[in-house]
């Protein structure tokens, strides 16, 4: 078993491995602090040829030129030690990568940006020199005339450069989309799919079920039963194995042992389609859509119409609310009366119930038990919950600890065992 403190070390070490991984070689970092000093030295000597260029205006031009010169030879300079910097940080940080494994959607593309934008640099400090050079035989308007030409050749380059990075990043978004539509589902496809009811509350049972994550066993034999309109409140400490149940029952995942059976119908042989319109999910963390009411609520899909809309949205407490109005910033307990919302609209003959009110105040929670009262009324629910005081209106009650059913029974009859798990641990809630 890995503890905590095991499992911190083992974090700062492969911290420290990584930091090791990336930082560059001895000879490569002092060629770059040598080219990233002469990129931020060099431009500082071209003011001071632009002055002596002004107090020498009256020393003829073979000096003026001579001057000229040199401040193209100092922008260039510049600008070459920028490429030459930007060179080398890419190099540090590709070798740093490829020490990693890691394959990066842009070093040609960084590399041509590089270079789009020194030459561009270059070009401009080339056309500054020559007009400085030429001033002795240019009127003011036409160095103004020329100034604003090397602008207009510069600013596409500039664009150019900005559609560059966006493109960079466009290709990176595509390549990520393209490696989640690439994924696969990992739950069987069961060759002939059976519809779970139609309508009305569905049964649950769930015969001698084992899970593991990564080998590392989490659920051991859990056996559970109930009728269609029973509702069951699952009860432990933290990393006892709740959400794994509940995860289970809407068969994000398949069990390695045992068997997960809604309306008798057991889930790997269950239509996929058929289980996603009968089992419903509400959890602690509610995803909005910047979007309108309608859209959030609908979750982008058809729906019977407004009227039922409002009617589902009045139903978890949430009247009034303008379907057409762009969803903003609304608090915790508005979202999660929001969920309870979709899930009355869905009319589910399953609802599994993860921790819902867990980040709610009083107040908000007390709205929301309302909510979870109506939508469990007549129908299958599971509910998972640290506040034991919430679970006043479910039938069944089972205690989990360390991946096993430790208790399981009617709620009024561990309530009236002062010597159950269930009822130290309301006592003990209340204190």
């Amino acid at each position: 078993m890995v503890t905590s403190s095991t499992a911190s070390t083992s974090g700062r070490a492969s911290a420290r491995r990584l930091l090791r991984s990336l930082l560059p070689g001895p000879g490569p970092a002092a060629l770059l602090a040598l080219a990233v000093t002469a990129a931020a030295t060099l431009p500082l000597a071209a003011p001071q040829l632009t002055r002596r260029f002004v107090d020498d205006a009256a020393a003829g031009a073979g000096r003026l030129t001579l001057i000229a010169l040199g401040y193209l030879g100092l922008a260039v300079a510049g600008q070459a030690a920028r490429l030459v910097t930007a060179w080398l940080a890419g190099k540090v940080a590709w070798d740093g990568t490829d020490r990693l494994r890691e394959r990066l959607a842009e070093r040609r593309s960084d590399a041509v940006g590089s270079g789009i934008l020194a030459g561009t640099g270059a070009a401009f400090a080339a056309g500054t020199a020559l007009m400085l050079a030429l001033s002795g035989t240019l009127s003011t308007g036409t160095a103004v005339l020329l100034l604003q030409y090397t602008l207009m050749v510069r600013t596409p380059f500039e664009r150019l450069i900005d559609q560059l990075r966006r493109y960079q990043t466009a290709v990176a978004g595509l390549a990520r989309i393209g490696g989640l539509l690439a994924e696969r589902p990992a739950l069987r496809v069961p060759a002939a799919p059976r519809p779970l009811p139609a309508a009305g509350p569905l049964g649950l049972e769930l015969d001698a079920v084992g899970f593991a994550y990564d080998g590392e066993p989490v659920l051991r034999d859990v056996t559970l039963r109930l009728a269609p309109g029973e509702t069951l409140g699952l009860v432990g400490r933290t990393g006892g194995g709740k959400t794994t149940v509940a995860r289970l029952v809407a068969h994000l995942y398949d069990p390695v042992a045992g068997a997960v059976r809604v309306g008798g119908v057991d889930l790997r042989e269950a239509d996929p389609a058929s289980v996603r319109g009968r089992v419903c999910m509400v959890t602690q963390d509610v995803h909005l859509f910047t979007a309108s009411v309608r859209d959030n609520l609908a979750l982008f899909r058809s729906h019977p119409g407004d009227d039922r809309l409002r009617a589902a949205l009045a139903e978890a407490g949430l009247p009034g609310w303008d379907l057409d109005a762009p969803l903003g910033a609304v608090s915790a307990g508005q979202a999660q009366l929001l969920a309870f919302a979709r899930a009355l609209l869905a009319d589910p003959g399953l609802v599994i119930l993860d921790e819902p009110s867990s980040r709610l105040d009083p107040a908000a929670e007390r709205g929301l038990q309302r909510a979870m009262t109506r939508l469990l009324t007549g129908g299958t629910g599971v509910v998972i919950a640290h506040r034991l005081a919430s679970l006043s209106h479910v039938d069944k009650i089972a205690v989990v600890s360390d991946g096993e059913i430790t208790e399981y029974g009617a709620r009024r009859d561990l309530l009236a065992d002062p010597g159950s798990r269930f009822s130290r641990m309301l006592a003990e809630a209340r204190r």
